[in-house]
Order: C-alpha cells, then sequence, then structure tokens
C-alpha cells in the first residue's frame, strides 16, 4: 500500500473485500499488525481500508471486535476523516 498507484490500492482493497466475505478469520492477525504499524501507511490506504471495514461491520461484528482494540491505534493519526470513521466502526460494534 506504500505505492499510492490507483491501480494497486483497489486491487488491495477487493482482495480485502473478498477475504472479508469467504474467510474473515484470517484476516485478524494481518489487522490487528496493520493497526499496531498505522504510522507505516499512508493517510488514503488507512482511511480506505476503514471504510471497507464499516461498510461490512454489520456482517462482521465478531471480525470487528476482534480487532477493535488495535483499531483505536488509528486514532493516533491527524486526519477527521479517519477518527470519525474509526468512531463510527467502534459505536456500532458497541451497540452488538
Amino acid at each position: 500500500t506504500k505505492n499510492l498507484d490507483s491501480f494497486i490500492q483497489k486491487d488491495i482493497i477487493v482482495a480485502i473485500c473478498y477475504l472479508m466475505k469467504h474467510y474473515d478469520s484470517l484476516l485478524i492477525k494481518p489487522f490487528r499488525w496493520f493497526f499496531n504499524n498505522i504510522e507505516c501507511f499512508h493517510q488514503l490506504s488507512v482511511a480506505s481500508i476503514l471504510e471497507l471495514l464499516l461498510i461490512e461491520s454489520d456482517n462482521h461484528s465478531l471480525f470487528i471486535n476482534s480487532i477493535k482494540d488495535e483499531m483505536r491505534n488509528a486514532l493516533v493519526i491527524d486526519n477527521l476523516y479517519i477518527h470519525n470513521t474509526v468512531q463510527d466502526i467502534l459505536n456500532g460494534s458497541e451497540h452488538e
């Protein structure tokens, strides 16, 4: 995701979306690592992945709950959109 090429970004999001729909348990460790190393990634990549998590949060509440502690690490990024998206995801998982 360090390469900001839109085609590569799209392929990454499509692959993550596919895995979430079919094998979400495979993504728990990678997402924990991603959020624990959030400062290594560009804000657009972080925002895209968070948006995907927000869209899929209703269908994957157990998955979201398993990574929500690490997801809070995204709040260190000084970006209002990222903060709001993280809060929306976390608020949705708390109501389940």
